[in-house]
C-alpha cells in the first residue's frame, strides 16, 4: 500500500513539471486557415494564415497573366470607328499583366442627319442641273460623296414659266440618301420675261340675234390685257372690242315659219294662226291690221273643250277621246248628279302604284252629298274609300248621317293595288262597299274589304256623286259598269208565316237574370221572318210597347239577322239560332236601336267591328224609356249583294225620333260568306205588333228553281221538310201550286218532330230510374230521372225501394270558433245515405251542424288598440265608417303614432282614412247634441275642402296624392288647445300611382304629407278616433309628455271691457280704438305663442242697432316697436260677434269681410250656424264666446272663435298674413278685447309658450 502511494506521488510530481515546461514555449502547435484576399509582390502572390502569431505563406506561386477580366481598371483603351475596346490580361490575384484583349465590335462610321448647303455641289446640265452631296463621318475621318436624284418642282409657287408681263422661275429639288437618312436641297433660277408668251382664253364667235349683239371669235391674254384675232395660221393680231362687235338683228315676222289655226279638242288644245321670227328667236307674232303684234304661246293657244262623259257607258273616261278623268289632290270630280239617276248599281275598278300602304289610305274616294261651292266643302252623306278609320257623324234624329268603317291594313312593302268599288243607291240610303287587293313587291295578295253607307234628310234633287283623291298618286279607272234597279214585291209575310197572330210577346224570363235572355225566343214566342235574298230587302214594321220598367234599350222589340246555311229553319239544330247564352249563328242583333255582333262566334258589343258598322243615335234614360211605351219601328234590310247586308232603322215615339244603320261584311262574320241570310224578331220587356212585313227581290232578277226537292218525313229524332224548291241565285223557296211558284218562308216548310216512343220506366241505381226509345232503327234516346219517394219508401215510377237502414253512423268532431271564422258542435252522419243526426243512435234528423257564431276581435287593452288581446294579431281592419277608439278620455298633453295600410284616391273621401278629435262631456253642446268632428284630417285628397260642422279648422296642407294602396304614418301632437296632426303617406308596392294637384306637385323621397293644425275651443282632451273605409291599423304608440308648453294666466280675476267714449248709436265706425284706453284688455304674441281668451257678451237691450255690432270685438295688430297697443295706424283684423273685417296697409285701408282683402285672409269657416237678424239679437243678449288666436309662424295666424248660446252654436275659423296684411314685417301680434254696445267680461285668458329643450 505504501509502494502505491510513493508511485502515485510520483506519477503526479512528472506530470506538472510536463505542463510547466509546455506553457512557458512561445510556438504552439495547429492547424493552418489560409485568409480570403491574396498578398502579392512583383512576382509572387499567397495568402496568410489566419492563425495569431502564424507567419505561414500559404498557396505560395508566381504570378501568371492568364485572366481576361472587362473591368474599368484593366481597359486600355475605347473603342473607335475602326477597333473595339481594349483590356490587360490579369493574374488570379488581381494584379494586371502588360499583354491585352479586346472585347465587342468596332463603332463604325457615323455620318451626320443634317447637312449645311455648303455640303451640296450644284452642276449646271444640259437639261436642268445634277448635284452631289459631301457626308464626313462623325467619328472618323472618313468621307462619302453621293449622287442625288434632281427633278423640277410641281409646286406652282416654286415653278412657273415667264410670259409677256412677268419672270419666270424654275426650282430644282435635289434627293439623297444614306443609312436611312434622306437629305434634301433646292436650287432656284429665275426666267427672263417673254413678250410673245401670252396667257391667252379663247372666245367662240358669238351670232347677233333679235334681242342681243354678237361678236367675232377672238383670243384675250390676261396677262397683258390685250385682244387679239388669230388667223387661218394661227398668228395672232391685235384688235380692239369695238372692232370685234356685231351688230343685234331686227325680228322678222314676214319671212318667217307659219302656223294655221288649229281647233280645241278635250285631248289637245288648239291655236289661233301666227309666225315665228325668222331670226329663230323663239318670238310669236299676229298679224292684226296689217302689223305684227308679239304674242306668248299662252295667248295664241286655245282652251281644250270639256271632255264628254256618258254615265250609262262610263263616268269614268271620255267617249270622244277616251281619257280618263284627271284627279287633282283634294279636289272633287263629280261624277253624277246622284239623284236624277234614281235607284242604281255602279261598279268600277281603281288600280294604282304606291311607294307603302299608307300612300294607299285616303288615295281614292267616292262621295255622296251636297257640295257647297265649286271644288270646296261637302255635306257628306256617305262616303267609301280604299282605308279610313272607323267615325261616323252625329245624328240628332232629323239630320242626315253617314258612318264608315275599315280594317287596318299592313301589307310590308306593298308597291300597288286594285280595288273593287260597288256603290248602291235604294231610296234614299247609298252604300259602298269596296274590296281592296294589295301587292307587295313579293307578288303575295292581301285581300281586305272597307264599308260605309250614308242616308241625306236635304233635298235630293242637289245630290251629286263625285270622287277625289288625298294623295299624291294617280288612279287608273276600268271595268265600269251602271245600272238602274227596281224592287219588286215577291209577297207579304203573312200571319201563317209568322207562325202566330202577328203578335210577339214576350219571352220567358230568364231565371238567372242574364241579359242575353232574349235569345231563347226559338219554339216559344218568336218571329221567323225567313231568308233575305241577294240583291233584294225586307221591309219591317211594327208596334213596340214597354211592359216592363227596366232602363234603356234591353226592354224592347229584339232583331236577329243570323246564318241559316246549317239548317232551313230555326227550329232545332245547332246550326240554327236558338238555346242560351250567345247563339252559335248569330250575326247581329239589334234591340231597341243598339246594336251588337258576332264575329266567328265572338260578341262586340255596339261600336265598329273590323269592316262592319253599327251606329244608333239614343237620347239615354227617361227620354228613351218613356217614349218607348208606344212607338213606332220601322226596319229595312237590304242585301246588297252576297256578301255586303246593310240595315236602317227608324224609331218613333213621343218627342222621340232616332235612326239606326248597319252595314256588315258577312265573310268578316262567318268563312266563306252566308249563302242564306235569316231574319228573326223576338222582345225582351215588350209586345210587338207587326203592322206590315214586306220582302222584295230586284226587279230584273230571275229565279232559277231547279229541280224539285223530296219531301223528308219527320222523325223522333229531327224535324222533316216538306217538298220545295230553292232559287240557285237568291236562296229563297218555293212550292209549286199548279203551274206556279209561289213563294214560301222555311219555317212554312218544317214538319215537326215526332214524339219518342219510349220504352217502360226501369230502375238505375240507388238514386235514378231511365227509359229508352223504341225506335232502335235510328233513334238511341234515353231519358233519366231521380227516383220518386212514396209514402212506403218505393219509387212512385219504378218502385224501387228508397229507404235507408243508417247500418253505418261516423261521429263528426265539431270546431271551435275563432275571432273570424265560424265554428261548429260536433254530430254524427250517415256513411250510406249521409244524413246528420244529433245522437249516436241516429234518432235525432238535423239539417246541418249548429254553428258557434265568430267570437270577433276583442280591442280591449288600452295601451295597444289595434292589437287583438284574444288571437293576438297585431292590426285591425275598419270597415266602412268603423270608429276606432285610439285615446278615450284621457287628459293631458301627449304624442300619438300608428301605421296604417290604406286606398288612395284622388277624391275627397273623408271615409277613407280620417283622424278626428270629438267632444266629451259637458263641452259637447259647443258642437251640437250628435256625434260631429271638431278637428279631421285625411290623407286620401289633395285640396283644401272643410267637411260639414267642423271647428276651430286653421290650416291644411298636402303635396299631391296617390291612387292605390298606400303606407300611412300618423302622428298627432297636442298641447293645451294646440293641436297638430300630420299624415305621411308612401307607396304601398309599384302599382300605387302618384298624382299631381297642389302647390306642391313634385312626389318627395319620403312621400306625400298632409299636415293640419287647429285649435280646440276647449282646454279638456277630447276623444281621439280613427274613423275608415278598408284600412288596416297597426304599430300604436302612445307617451304622454311634459314641459311642451307653459301656460301663463294673463287675467286671473274677471277683466270687465269698457265702451268707448266715441261710441254714438248709428256710427258704425264709433268703436275704432285709438290708443291704449280704449282696450281694456290686450296680449301680445310671439312666434309660436297662442292665447286662448274666454268671455261673456250680454247686449244693450235698448239699443236698436241689428246685429253683430252690438257686442265684443276682438282686434288683431301689429306690435312693432314701443307702438304695443291697439290703435288706427295698426290695425290688421277684426272679428266681432261671429263677422269680420280687414285694415290693409297700415289701417289705412278698410275691407269688409273677404271683399277686396288682397288675399291675407283664407275663410275656411265663417259665420257657421249664425241665425241672423232678430234671433241674434235676441240670443246675443246672454252669450259665452271662446276665442283662440295662434301665431304659427312670423307671418302667419290662426284664429278660431266659438259663441254659445241658449239656442245656438256660432263659429268661425280663418287664417291670416299679418306681414301682407300690415305692409312689413310685425314683431309682435297683437290681440285686444273691446266693447261697444254690450257687458264684456274676460273670465279666462291663457298665453301658451313652446318649451325649447335644451
Amino acid at each position: 500500500m505504501k509502494k502505491l502511494l510513493v508511485l502515485l506521488t510520483a506519477l503526479c510530481l512528472s506530470m506538472s513539471a510536463i505542463l510547466f515546461v509546455m506553457g512557458c514555449n512561445s510556438t504552439k502547435k495547429h492547424d493552418h486557415v489560409a485568409a480570403t484576399e491574396w498578398q502579392t509582390s512583383e512576382t509572387q502572390h499567397w495568402h496568410e494564415c489566419t492563425f495569431e502569431g502564424c507567419k505561414e505563406k500559404l498557396d505560395l506561386a508566381d504570378h501568371t497573366y492568364d485572366q481576361e477580366v472587362a473591368k474599368d481598371e484593366y481597359k486600355k483603351s475605347d473603342a473607335t470607328d475602326t477597333v473595339p475596346a481594349t483590356y490587360y490580361k490579369s493574374c488570379v490575384c488581381g494584379v494586371k499583366g502588360t499583354e491585352t484583349f479586346t472585347v465587342g465590335d468596332a463603332k463604325g462610321h457615323t455620318y451626320p442627319a443634317e447637312v449645311e448647303a455648303s455640303a451640296w455641289t450644284w452642276t449646271e446640265a444640259e437639261k436642268g442641273y445634277t448635284a452631289t452631296l459631301t457626308l464626313n463621318c462623325v467619328n472618323g475621318d472618313d468621307t462619302k460623296v453621293l449622287t442625288a436624284t434632281v427633278v423640277l418642282s410641281d409646286d406652282e409657287d416654286k415653278t412657273y414659266p415667264a410670259n409677256c408681263k412677268r419672270e419666270g422661275l424654275n426650282t430644282y429639288v435635289a434627293t439623297a440618301e444614306l443609312n436611312g437618312n434622306t437629305y434634301t436641297a433646292e436650287k432656284g433660277v429665275v426666267l427672263a420675261v417673254n413678250p410673245e408668251a401670252h396667257n391667252l382664253k379663247h372666245f367662240d364667235l358669238e351670232a347677233a340675234t333679235c334681242f342681243k349683239a354678237g361678236h367675232k371669235a377672238y383670243e384675250y391674254c390676261a396677262s397683258c390685257k390685250k385682244y387679239f384675232e388669230k388667223d387661218s395660221e394661227n398668228k395672232l393680231t391685235e384688235t380692239t372690242l369695238e372692232a370685234l362687235a356685231i351688230a343685234k338683228l331686227e325680228h322678222d315676222f314676214e319671212n318667217g315659219t307659219h302656223h294655221d289655226a288649229v281647233a280645241s279638242t278635250c285631248l289637245v288644245a288648239g291655236n289661233v294662226a301666227y309666225n315665228e321670227c325668222k331670226n329663230n328667236c323663239g318670238t310669236l307674232a299676229v298679224k292684226e291690221n296689217d302689223v305684227w303684234a308679239e304674242k306668248t304661246l299662252e295667248e295664241v293657244t286655245l282652251e281644250k273643250v270639256d271632255h264628254n262623259y256618258n254615265i250609262d257607258e262610263d263616268a269614268f273616261h271620255c267617249t270622244v277621246c277616251g281619257d280618263q278623268r284627271t284627279f287633282v289632290k283634294g279636289v272633287p270630280q263629280i261624277i253624277i248628279p246622284a239623284a236624277e239617276k234614281g235607284d242604281f248599281t255602279m261598279k268600277f275598278s281603281v288600280s294604282m302604284n304606291v311607294a307603302s300602304v299608307d300612300q294607299a289610305k285616303w288615295a281614292f274616294i267616292a262621295k255622296v252629298g251636297v257640295l257647297q261651292a265649286e271644288n270646296a266643302n261637302w255635306t257628306i252623306y256617305g262616303e267609301g274609300h280604299i282605308f279610313a278609320s272607323a267615325g261616323w257623324n252625329t245624328h240628332n234624329g232629323t239630320a242626315p248621317y253617314y258612318f264608315r268603317s275599315a280594317k287596318d291594313v299592313t301589307v310590308p312593302d306593298c308597291k300597288s293595288l286594285t280595288s273593287e268599288y260597288t256603290i248602291t243607291r235604294t231610296g234614299k240610303f247609298y252604300t259602298f262597299y269596296i274590296l281592296t287587293t294589295y301587292v307587295n313587291a313579293e307578288g303575295v295578295q292581301t285581300v281586305v274589304p272597307s264599308l260605309s253607307a250614308g242616308s241625306p234628310s236635304s233635298d235630293a234633287e242637289s245630290l251629286v256623286l263625285a270622287a277625289t283623291t288625298l294623295r299624291d298618286v294617280t288612279p287608273t279607272i276600268s271595268n265600269y259598269s251602271f245600272s238602274n234597279t227596281a224592287y219588286d214585291l215577291l209577297g207579304e209575310v203573312t200571319a201563317n208565316d209568322l207562325g202566330l197572330d202577328g203578335t210577339v210577346v214576350n219571352v220567358t224570363e230568364a231565371t238567372d237574370g242574364t241579359p242575353s235572355q232574349e235569345s231563347n225566343y226559338v219554339g216559344e214566342a218568336g218571329l221567323d221572318l225567313g231568308y233575305i235574298p241577294v240583291g233584294g230587302k225586307l221591309e219591317l214594321e211594327f208596334n213596340n210597347k214597354r211592359t216592363t220598367a227596366g232602363d234603356n234599350n234591353w226592354q224592347n222589340y229584339v232583331m236577329y239577322l243570323y246564318n241559316a246555311d246549317a239548317n232551313a229553319t230555326l227550329v232545332g239544330g245547332s246550326g240554327t239560332h236558338n238555346g242560351t247564352g250567345n247563339p252559335t249563328n248569330a250575326l247581329l242583333r239589334e234591340r231597341g236601336n243598339n246594336g251588337e255582333t258576332w264575329k266567328k262566334g265572338v260578341h262586340t258589343h255596339n261600336g265598329m267591328s273590323a269592316a262592319n258598322g253599327i251606329f244608333c243615335y239614343n237620347p239615354g234614360g227617361a227620354n228613351y224609356n218613356n217614349p218607348m211605351e208606344n212607338s213606332t219601328v220601322s226596319i229595312t234590310i237590304y242585301r246588297v249583294s252576297k256578301d255586303v247586308v246593310y240595315t236602317y232603322t227608324t224609331l218613333k215615339g213621343e218627342n222621340l225620333n232616332m235612326v239606326g244603320s248597319s252595314l256588315l261584311y258577312l265573310p268578316e262574320f262567318v268563312e266563306g260568306g252566308v249563302n242564306k241570310l235569316g231574319v228573326a224578331l223576338s222582345s225582351r220587356g215588350a209586345t210587338l205588333t207587326i203592322a206590315s212585313a214586306k220582302l222584295y227581290v230586284a226587279s230584273n232578277h230571275t229565279h232559277a228553281y231547279g229541280e224539285e226537292i223530296a219531301q223528308v218525313a219527320a222523325t223522333c229524332v229531327k224535324t222533316g221538310v216538306k217538298a220545295h224548291y230553292v232559287c240557285a241565285d237568291c236562296g229563297l223557296t218555293f212550292v209549286k201550286e199548279g203551274e206556279n211558284y209561289v213563294y214560301t218562308s222555311a219555317k212554312n216548310l218544317v214538319i215537326a218532330k215526332a214524339a219518342h216512343n219510349w220504352g217502360e220506366w226501369e230502375s238505375v241505381d240507388a238514386t235514378s230510374h231511365k227509359r229508352t226509345c223504341q225506335n232502335t232503327e235510328y233513334c238511341d234516346a234515353t231519358e233519366t230521372a231521380a227516383h220518386v219517394k212514396g209514402d212506403n219508401d218505393l219509387c212512385e215510377v219504378c218502385g224501387y225501394d228508397m229507404s235507408c237502414k243508417h247500418a253505418t253512423i261516423e261521429l263528426k268532431a265539431g270546431k271551435a270558433a275563432t275571432c273570424t271564422e265560424n265554428g261548429v258542435e260536433e254530430y254524427y252522419e250517415c256513411a250510406d245515405c249521409h244524413k246528420l243526426f244529433s245522437d249516436e243512435a241516429g234518432k235525432n234528423v238535423i239539417t246541418a251542424p249548429v254553428v258557434i257564431k265568430a267570437l270577433g276581435h276583442k280591442y280591449d287593452d288600452p295601451s295597444d288598440p289595434f292589437k287583438c288581446t284574444r288571437c293576438q294579431v297585431d292590426g285591425r281592419e275598419l270597415v266602412l265608417n268603423e270608429k276606432a277608439d285610439i285615446v278615450s278620455q284621457l287628459k293631458g298633453d301627449f304624442i300619438l303614432t300608428y301605421k296604417a295600410i290604406s286606398d288612395g284616391d284622388s277624391k275627397n273621401h273623408w271615409d277613407q282614412f280620417n283622424n278626428r278629435f270629438k267632444m266629451v262631456s259637458d263641452y259637447e253642446k259647443l258642437v251640437r247634441s250628435d256625434d260631429v268632428d271638431i278637428v279631421s284630417c285625411t290623407t286620401l285628397f289633395n285640396t283644401y275642402n272643410a267637411p260639414g260642422r267642423l271647428l276651430s279648422r286653421s290650416t291644411y296642407q298636402a303635396n299631391g296624392f296617390y291612387q292605390g294602396k298606400v303606407n300611412v304614418t300618423v302622428t298627432i301632437y297636442r298641447f293645451g288647445n294646440y293641436v297638430s296632426i300630420e299624415v305621411n303617406s308612401t307607396r304601398f308596392d309599384e302599382t300605387t300611382k302618384f298624382n299631381k294637384g297642389s302647390a306642391n306637385e313634385t312626389e318627395t323621397e319620403k312621400g306625400v304629407t298632409a299636415h293640419m293644425k287647429c285649435v280646440l275651443p276647449v282646454t279638456i282632451l277630447a276623444n281621439v278616433e280613427v274613423v275608415a273605409q278598408g284600412t288596416y291599423l297597426k304599430l300604436y304608440d302612445f307617451n304622454l309628455t311634459q314641459n311642451v308648453s307653459t301656460a301663463t294666466e294673463l287675467a286671473e280675476t274677471p277683466v270687465t271691457i269698457e265702451k268707448p267714449a266715441t261710441s254714438v248709436d248709428g256710427d258704425s265706425f264709433a268703436e275704432m280704438p285709438d290708443g291704449k284706453e280704449q282696450a281694456s284688455f290686450e296680449a301680445l304674441l310671439g312666434v309660436g305663442q297662442s292665447i286662448t281668451v274666454e268671455l261673456s257678451s250680454k247686449r244693450n237691450t235698448a239699443t236698436t242697432i241689428d246685429n253683430n255690432w252690438q257686442n265684443y270685438f276682438a282686434y288683431i295688430y301689429a306690435a312693432n316697436g314701443e307702438n304695443t297697443h291697439v290703435a288706427q295706424n295698426n290695425l290688421i283684423a277684426r272679428e266681432r260677434g261671429n263677422s269680420y273685417d280687414v285694415w290693409l296697409n297700415k289701417g289705412a285701408t278698410y275691407c269688409h269681410n273677404t271683399n277686396g282683402n288682397g288675399g291675407v285672409i283664407e275663410a275656411m269657416s265663417v259665420c257657421v250656424n249664425n241665425p241672423k237678424g232678430a234671433a241674434y239679437n235676441e240670443q246675443m243678449n246672454n252669450a259665452s264666446v271662446v276665442l283662440t288666436v295662434n301665431r304659427a309662424t312670423a307671418d302667419t295666424v290662426y284664429y278660431s272663435v266659438i259663441i254659445s248660446t241658449s239656442s245656438y252654436n256660432m263659429y268661425s275659423v280663418f287664417k291670416l298674413n299679418v306681414a301682407s296684411a300690415y305692409g312689413e314685417a310685425v314683431e309682435k301680434v297683437g290681440v285686444a278685447i273691446m266693447t261697444r254696445e254690450a257687458d264684456v267680461t274676460v273670465t279666462s285668458a291663457k298665453l301658451y309658450t313652446p318649451v325649447t329643450e335644451a
